[in-house]
């Protein structure tokens, strides 16, 4: 019946996979994994994005591990606002809910930069598998992108 179809092809690609690898075909046996995990293979995978309360919430950590290697007082300007001035941003809310009086806001510029970031991110690694190769091959495109 077709129903047996995918079992009987499995059962057959698993006897070769076996056969090379008992025999030490470790060449032809990396052929037969291709050929049921091709290397694109996150082809079918539809782009999402993270949720943007805590994209702005990392983005809030990222300024701080920033401020806090750099006692320069404009740059701090350019990286962090108060809560109050972050209460205008609708993605703070989930900050402060977790905020006791530590966390820092992020500006909207900060915050645009690091969601772009992790946008592109996401994307990238939607559609390819994460490896050496490909973590490079992602620095360099991000040298190209407009960041906010």
């Amino acid at each position: 019946s077709t129903a047996d179809v995918p079992t009987v092809t499995a059962k057959c690609l698993s006897d070769q996979l076996d056969h090379f690898l008992d025999n030490g075909n470790i060449d032809e046996a990396e052929d037969v994994l291709q050929s049921i995990h091709p290397e694109n293979d996150h082809e079918g995978y539809s782009n999402k994005k993270s949720n943007a309360a805590l994209v702005y919430y990392v983005a809030g950590y990222v300024s701080r591990k920033t401020v806090a290697k750099n006692a320069c007082t404009s740059c701090a300007a350019e990286l962090c606002v108060s809560q109050k001035e972050a209460m205008n941003d609708v993605n703070s809310y989930f900050t402060a809910h977790f905020d006791n009086g530590g966390l820092i806001y992020p500006t909207d510029n900060l915050a645009k930069t690091v969601a772009a970031m992790e946008d592109a991110f996401t994307s990238f690694f939607s559609k390819n598998s994460v490896h050496e190769k490909s973590m490079q091959e992602f620095a360099r495109s991000l040298q190209s992108s407009k960041l906010p």
